[in-house]
């Protein structure tokens, strides 16, 4: 019988059976299902003896990756126990044998940068890798800013029209949320081009193109990201089992509901049905048929197509919400990485000349649904960049069919973006979106992205690792400083390299913007991350404080970001002779009725549109700050304030979204910091 998750994959043509004589429906439905199936398993068949073939490689190790050069290369898979394993590469020869459990691993002596070469793995099977590079190799980690997509960001039209970069080799890893970990996972490499570019993260993406244009080798990325993810999520269980600072963490997964836990081991599954539907008109005439399924499975009112993502498919299916016909089945399973959607494309929206291609002359849209499972729907706006799309509310499906009225005007979007007027006219499709019954469902748990995207990572040599992330932390920043040090050297002990270089971008300004220092959670979370840069080895970070928006979570200026983690990594780790870091913050003594701060990466120090310098802000010891002036002296700036007669703290742009202006000659922003270790939001949030 065929797996119904290959059965998208052998989809049907729809049968318009009413059309077929009554003596040979049977027939017909028998003849084409027969095939399909046919079809199903002989693929199957051949799939079956490809995946028992031996040896087997880890997804990263495929053609047009990059390794890393000058150091001993590990190539790591799995074989039959006891199988002889052989690697050729660029000269070199080097054998094992499989261990009981079936892995292998062989180390090659390191190599200069170069390629392409072919590398031959021979076991009981053959497997050539082609179009190998060897060069530099670093690994891009966090939430959305860092998943933010280059076609999303600032310039990108113009930056895709030069990103034709062979030298560029990228690995998106498939998002994947583990109890236990996992010994692959998902992805390929490819060259970077203006197609494979477009939805890589747009910081790696200037990151390695920096380096390649510096260094004048190969440079491959893999970036293992995901959107709104906690850095719990990237950190081993037994490490925070061990901080007593991290142990709530751990309770508050223990505690959660059964629903939780029962999702988390084995997924759910989701089954609807959706028929009849139609638009609304604006003007109250009569509703425009959308969809009703009873001809085609496919088709919606301007030529467009259903389709759908995730593990779910569709099927005809009968009766339709009136006995008759038929109906469009979504159904399938879920897990913690899939998020299953259904899609009716609206084509045309470009160039119109019917107005019902163009949803702004509606004002909803009606159908029926019945099943197991609930959905929320959403509008694929192009005006809405950065994802933060309008949705609607959450709907439960029931044993019985229940129309279904969802009003524009009620969509909301989720207010982490940037607020995007609802452009109904530039909507290109109309997206059901499935969701557990149970609403907690499908909440990750600590260290489920470390099992499954970084733990399979670890038998790829890397030169370092890019951090992007702390938005999801935030509300707990002084447990951040223990949480972030903590997954460094988790992610250390893992690839067994040393103390690799760790490069942390600083969160930018967001929020309204303020001249005095005030409680906020996001400074604190850009102190925890300072802090970690500081006591942590071989570690350093990006200062971003000028490149956010005030109302914008994700701000598109990433090539700036991109270009100073390139420069930490050359100054740092390659040793170019060049300024890779801002004016940062080393000591403050008191002098009369003002401080004096000195400051390292300092040569040039100045305000950065010449004027006076902003962001400075004193306090007495009773705590209450104010804005300061700031005068410049060499490396040094005294700070003062009439309002503070004897000074006891100093903040530099210690906000959410604060108004500073502090560089060194290298135009590169100061670190926010202070002088004081008082008392923050943040330190019982545990």
């Amino acid at each position: 019988m065929m797996n119904p998750a290959h059965a998208e994959k052998y989809s049907l043509p729809a049968v318009d059976v009413a059309s077929v004589p009554s003596m040979t429906k049977n027939a017909v439905l028998c003849s084409t299902y027969c095939c399909a199936i046919l079809m199903a398993l002989i693929c199957l068949s051949t799939a079956s003896a490809i995946a028992h073939a031996t040896p087997r490689m880890n997804a990263l190790f495929a053609d047009h990756m990059v390794l890393q050069r000058d150091l001993p290369v590990r190539i790591a898979g799995t074989a039959n126990p006891g199988e002889q394993i052989t690697i050729r590469l660029a000269g070199q020869t080097a054998g094992t044998v499989a261990s009981a459990d079936g892995r292998w691993s062989v180390q090659l002596q390191p190599m200069a940068a170069g390629g392409p070469f072919d590398m031959t793995v021979q076991g009981e099977g053959e497997i050539v890798l082609h179009d190998v590079l060897i060069g530099e190799v670093w690994l891009a980690s966090g939430q959305s800013n860092m998943e933010y997509t280059l076609v999303r960001s600032a310039g990108a039209d113009e930056e895709l029209a030069h990103s034709d970069r062979p030298l560029i080799r990228l690995f998106k890893v498939s998002h994947r949320s583990a109890l236990e970990a996992a010994q692959t996972v998902q992805g390929s490499w490819t060259e970077c081009t203006p197609e494979t570019a477009r939805e890589f993260s747009a910081v790696a993406y200037y990151f390695a193109r920096e380096l390649s244009q510096k260094l004048k080798v190969p440079v491959g990325i893999v970036q293992a990201s995901w959107s709104g993810s906690t850095a719990e999520e990237w950190t081993s269980w037994d490490s925070m089992k061990r901080a007593p600072e991290l142990q709530p963490i751990i309770d508050r997964w223990q505690q959660a509901p059964d629903a939780v836990h029962d999702f988390a081991h084995a997924g759910g599954r989701f089954d609807l049905q959706f028929d009849s539907f139609e638009l609304l008109r604006a003007d109250n005439g009569a509703p425009v048929p959308f969809s009703s399924f009873d001809n085609r499975l496919t088709d919606t009112f301007g030529q467009g197509f259903w389709s759908t993502s995730g593990p779910g498919h569709r099927a005809l299916v009968s009766p339709g919400n009136d006995g008759t016909g038929y109906s469009l089945r979504f159904y399938g399973t879920m897990d913690l990485g899939a998020s299953p959607s259904l899609r009716a494309s609206i084509p045309g929206t470009d160039s119109l000349t019917s107005p019902d291609y163009d949803l702004h002359t509606f004002s909803g849209i009606r159908f029926q649904v019945r099943g197991n499972g609930c959905f929320h729907t959403h509008l694929e706006e192009p005006i809405v960049k950065d994802g933060d799309v309008y949705a609607s509310e959450r709907v439960c499906a029931g044993d019985t069919w229940k129309p279904v009225t969802l009003l524009f005007s009620t969509y909301k979007q989720a207010t982490w973006g940037v607020p995007e007027p609802l452009a109904l006219e530039q909507t290109r499709a109309f997206v059901i979106d499935a969701e557990a019954v149970e609403q907690r469902a499908g909440e990750r748990p600590p260290a489920g992205l470390y099992n499954g995207m970084i733990v399979p990572l670890a038998s790829y040599m890397i030169r370092g690792a890019l951090w992007y992330q702390g938005e999801g932390n935030s509300g707990r920043a002084y447990q951040y400083r223990t949480l972030l040090a903590t997954l460094i050297e988790d992610w250390r002990a893992l690839w067994r390299e040393g103390d690799y270089p760790f490069l942390i971008v600083q969160l930018p300004n967001l929020g309204a913007p303020t001249l005095n220092a005030e409680e906020s959670g996001w400074a604190e979370l850009r102190e925890a991350q300072s802090i970690v840069s500081r006591q942590t080895s071989n570690a350093g970070l990006a200062v971003t404080i000028d490149l956010g928006e005030a109302h914008n979570l994700h701000p598109p200026r990433k090539a700036e970001i991109g270009q100073r983690l390139a420069m930490l990594a050359l100054g740092k780790v390659y040793h170019l002779p060049l300024e890779y870091s801002g004016p940062t913050f080393v000591e403050a003594r008191m002098e009369d009725r003002a401080m004096r701060l000195k400051f390292v990466h300092a040569d040039g120090l100045a305000a950065r549109d010449g004027g006076a310098v902003l962001g400075f802000a004193v306090a007495g010891p009773d705590r209450k700050f104010f804005p300061a002036t700031a005068i410049i002296s060499g490396n040094n700036i005294t700070v003062s304030s009439p309002s503070v007669l004897h000074p006891a703290a100093v903040r530099y742009a210690w906000a959410g979204n604060p108004q500073c202006n502090l560089i060194n000659g290298a135009r590169l922003p100061a670190e926010p910091f202070r002088t004081d270790n008082w008392s923050n939001t943040t330190d019982s949030r545990r």
